[in-house]
Order: structure tokens, then C-alpha cells, then sequence
């Protein structure tokens, strides 16, 4: 399954933007004998589908707006259900801002809300490890350990019925090979020299002729 952060995220901004809209054919009712309401007033008693609604909408195509508009909503409502869609818009804008730091903040609290997103913690890892903070790239190092832990776990059950035992097998040792080269690479960062080489070593014996590829490359088939 081949990373692809933007488009996952993309999806949650459209689920976002389709919150507050009008249900066809149902124009909101009004009542022109009701007393006019200060601006106050109606804000007091507008919903916090609407406020998203209304984040969304005024940040139009600006990516910097979007993501202030929805940090001010998140403060306000910090405990909505819609957390995971706006943390995931979060990671998007940052990403198209190149803003790694906001987005690997984001990344993680979408994983704290979710641990089995396997694909969203492994983009958590590339992030924190561009940061090349010590304390970032011993979370990602943790977190590659959890992503490995979930690979070994995985049972012929779950396979695909559109691949092989042989080919899920295979895929099963790449993916196993490439985490270890992850964390062998964290490892080496944070100077961990021993830890580092058990990892490669373990990476290339799993299948010797190949050699592991990046670790951003397609996991978790």
C-alpha cells in the first residue's frame, strides 16, 4: 500500500467541507416576526457543525487561513467527534506548507487516536525523522518498533484473496526487512551503533539478495 498522505487527507478535508451543508430540497426555515438577534446572540447559538462549516468556508483556497481557522476551532472545541478528519486536514495543509514540525504534530495525535493506522504512523516516522531531533527520532524509532510489531503479528488469514500464500509470504519478509532498515536508520541517528547493526543485520538476512528499499516504500500489502 504506497504512501499517500495528501490524498488520505484530501478525503478527510472533503468530508470536512460536506459538514453543515444543506440537505437538498431543504432550505433552512425562517421566520421574518422573530426579533433581529445581535451577532453575539446568533453566535451564542450556532452550532459547532456550523462553526467547522464556517472555518472551512472562509479559509477559501488558502491552505495558512485553513489551517489557523481550524487550530482556533480545535482550541474551542478541543474534544470534538470530528478530531480525526481535522487533524487529518492539518497534516495535509502543513504538508503543502512544508511545515514537517505541524504535520508530524498532527500525525501523532492522529495515531494516539487510532495506533493501528499503520500507513499514518509511518508517516509520522518520516517526519519526525526529517526533524533530526533527538527526542523526535526516539518516538519514531518507538513507533517503527510498534509498526514491526504489527507486521509480525499479521496472520495468513488476513491476506488478500487476490494474492498468494507465497506472494503474501514474501511480501510479509519485505515488509518485515524494510521496517528493520527503518529502525536500523533511527538508530544510527541517535548513535545507538549496536542497536543499529542488529537491525541491518536482521534486515538482510531476512532475504539477502535484495537489497531493502526506502523505507517510505510500499508496506503492508
Amino acid at each position: 500500500m504506497a504512501l499517500q498522505p495528501v490524498s488520505w487527507c484530501a478525503a478527510s478535508l472533503l468530508f470536512l467541507t460536506a459538514l453543515g451543508s444543506p440537505v437538498p430540497g431543504h432550505a433552512p426555515a425562517q421566520n421574518d416576526k422573530q426579533p433581529s438577534q445581535s451577532p453575539k446572540s446568533s453566535a451564542k447559538q450556532t452550532s459547532p457543525e456550523e462553526q467547522l462549516q464556517q472555518a472551512i468556508n472562509t479559509s477559501g483556497n488558502d491552505r495558512a487561513a485553513l489551517v489557523r481557522n481550524l487550530e482556533a476551532y480545535l482550541k474551542e472545541y478541543p474534544d470534538s467527534r470530528q478530531r480525526p478528519q481535522i487533524y487529518r486536514a492539518l497534516v495535509e495543509a502543513s504538508l503543502q506548507l512544508r511545515d514537517d514540525a505541524r504535520a508530524g504534530g498532527y500525525a501523532e495525535r492522529i495515531v494516539a487516536l487510532n495506533p493501528d493506522d499503520i500507513s499514518m504512523t509511518i508517516l509520522t516516522i518520516q517526519l519526525l525523522e526529517r526533524s533530526g531531533d533527538e527526542a523526535a527520532l526516539r518516538r519514531a524509532t518507538n513507533y517503527a518498533t510498534r509498526v514491526l510489531e504489527f507486521v509480525e503479528r499479521k496472520s495468513p488469514s488476513e491476506k488478500s484473496p487476490k494474492i498468494s500464500q507465497e506472494e503474501w509470504a514474501l511480501e510479509k519478509k519485505r515488509d518485515r526487512m524494510n521496517i528493520l532498515a527503518m529502525r536500523g536508520r533511527l538508530e544510527l541517528k541517535l548513535k545507538d551503533t549496536a542497536a543499529a547493526q542488529k537491525d541491518f543485520a536482521a534486515s538482510y538476512a531476512i532475504l539477502p539478495s535484495r537489497q531493502p528499499r526506502n523505507s517510505s516504500a510500499k508496506l503492508l500489502s
